[in-house]
Parts: structure tokens; C-alpha cells; sequence
């Protein structure tokens, strides 16, 4: 295996740290009350697929307006929340199978729906999207997200459980991947699922990076890249995990890590490394 390759791969892992730092941290006071308030899960879950490509500061913005709108019907008025999600339920508010019309969920009557559009919680698709994500915790235990894919990556499920997320309306490959990698570095699973593609997602940042340091060709398509690195990790005792996340920030933050090098190095030494 070529030493260099083998060294970028580490140094990329490395950055996982940081994404931690950043964008998991926030998260370890909820641990426990993910385990008990579906809301809450429902918050996380919601955060991973509403990242659908685009900016992300649009992204998190739309995100932050659906939770307010959640939040507006289901603790309003102190009822219970399990009490509002039945309500919902038996008022046809959410659908009721995989499969459904548009038109019968977009109206006025659709308390749910109202609160969505009225905090602009994205487009109609991503508000589409929150309705048949509702329809599926309602179907199972608890109506709670994290326990429910914790037990199914713990019973070796998660294949299964990476296809029903995929199946929500307007959730894609990537997205699910990005919920359950997330959830897998939050909870320490990382070791029951270093072998698994479902917790891989590959998008723009992953993939530059990936050709970018040779592990993968150019004319790699997104799941042969992924085998490339899964493959690569378990011959270099990495998790993918740490590469697949330490990727995507050093993907997005490739500028910002360049000017901390170029200030936190002796120029001289810099200087003469690239024969200037």
C-alpha cells in the first residue's frame, strides 16, 4: 500500500475530531432526553435530512423553522405531545401510508402543515418531507427515532433500517447515511457498523477529497469510492467513520486550513519545503 496514501487517509481521520468539536458537541447534553421525548430525536433526525445539497446555511435555517413549527403545535398549550401526535393521526394530518397525494395533506385544515408553511420551514417538498417523516415515527416504538435506530444497528439491522429512512418522501441515500453516521459517532457505535456502507454518505466534499489524494479515480462513481475507502480503512485500523467525516470538513473548510497552516508554520521553513 503506498505510504502516502496511507498517511492522507490518517491525517484526513484526524479531522473528525474537529467535526466532533463542532457539530456533535452541541448534542451531548440531549443524550439522555433523546431516549425519552421522540420531539427531541425528531429535532436531530430532522437536522440530517433536511441537508439536501444545498447551502448550508439555508439548510439550517430551513431546519431551525421546522423545529419552531413542531414546536408551536406539539407543546402548545402544555398538552402531551404523544396526545397531539394522535390528533394528528386520527385527523389525517400525516399520512397514513408510504404512498400518498400531495393535495390531501397541503390545506388550511392541516394544523401541522399551517405551522410549517407559516415559518417558512423550506419548500413545499421539505415540509412534505417533515409530514411523512411524522408518518414514520408514528409507527415505531415510542414514536422514538434514536432508540429505534440504535436497536437496529445493534441487532444488525441497519441495512433494513437504512432502506425505511430512505424510503421517507424527499430522503435520499445520503442523507440517511448522514443521520445514522452521526448517530453512530454520538452514541459510540462506530465499531458495529466499520464494515457497513449505510453510514457513509458521500457528497461533493467527500468525493473531492477522495480523488484528490488518489484513493479513488476520477471515473469512480459514488459506491465504488465508498468500497475503495471502506476497504482502505480496514486495512489501515481507521474508521471510516473518522475519514468519511474528517473528508467532508476538510472539503469545506479546505481554505480556512490552508490559512491556519500558512500562519501557524515557520515561513522560512515554508519557504524552503517548496524551494522559493
Amino acid at each position: 500500500m503506498d505510504k502516502n496514501k496511507m498517511k492522507s487517509v490518517t491525517l484526513i481521520a484526524g479531522f473528525a475530531k474537529k467535526y466532533k468539536d463542532e457539530y456533535l458537541s452541541v448534542w451531548k447534553n440531549s443524550l439522555k432526553k433523546h431516549m425519552t421525548s421522540w420531539l427531541d430525536s425528531f429535532d436531530f433526525f430532522l437536522l440530517h435530512i433536511y441537508a439536501q445539497g444545498r447551502n448550508d446555511t439555508l439548510s439550517t435555517r430551513y431546519w431551525k423553522a421546522a423545529v419552531k413549527a413542531l414546536s408551536s403545535y406539539f407543546r402548545k398549550d402544555q398538552e402531551d405531545i404523544n396526545f397531539k401526535l394522535e390528533k394528528a393521526w386520527k385527523n389525517n394530518w400525516i399520512p397514513h401510508a408510504p404512498v400518498w397525494d400531495e393535495k390531501d395533506y397541503m390545506h388550511k385544515e392541516n394544523q401541522i402543515w399551517e405551522q410549517l408553511a407559516e415559518y417558512r420551514a423550506g419548500k413545499q417538498r421539505d415540509q412534505l418531507m417533515v409530514l411523512d417523516a411524522l408518518r414514520f415515527i408514528y409507527g415505531i416504538p415510542d414514536h422514538n427515532i434514536i432508540p429505534y435506530t440504535i436497536q437496529k444497528i445493534k441487532t444488525g439491522q441497519i441495512e433494513e433500517h437504512f432502506n425505511e429512512i430512505d424510503s421517507i418522501y424527499q430522503v435520499g441515500e445520503k442523507t440517511a447515511s448522514f443521520y445514522l453516521r452521526d448517530t453512530c459517532m454520538l452514541y459510540n457505535l462506530d465499531e458495529l457498523v466499520k464494515e457497513s456502507e449505510c453510514v457513509f454518505p458521500i457528497d461533493t466534499w467527500v468525493e473531492q477529497i477522495c480523488k484528490s489524494i488518489g484513493v479513488a479515480d476520477e471515473t469512480d462513481d459514488k459506491k465504488t469510492i465508498r468500497l475503495k475507502i471502506l476497504k482502505l480503512c480496514s486495512k489501515t485500523n481507521i474508521k471510516p467513520s473518522d475519514f468519511n467525516a474528517g473528508a467532508w470538513y476538510c472539503g469545506k473548510y479546505s481554505y480556512d486550513l490552508m490559512l491556519d497552516i500558512l500562519t501557524s508554520v515557520d515561513s522560512d521553513l515554508l519557504m524552503k519545503a517548496l524551494d522559493l
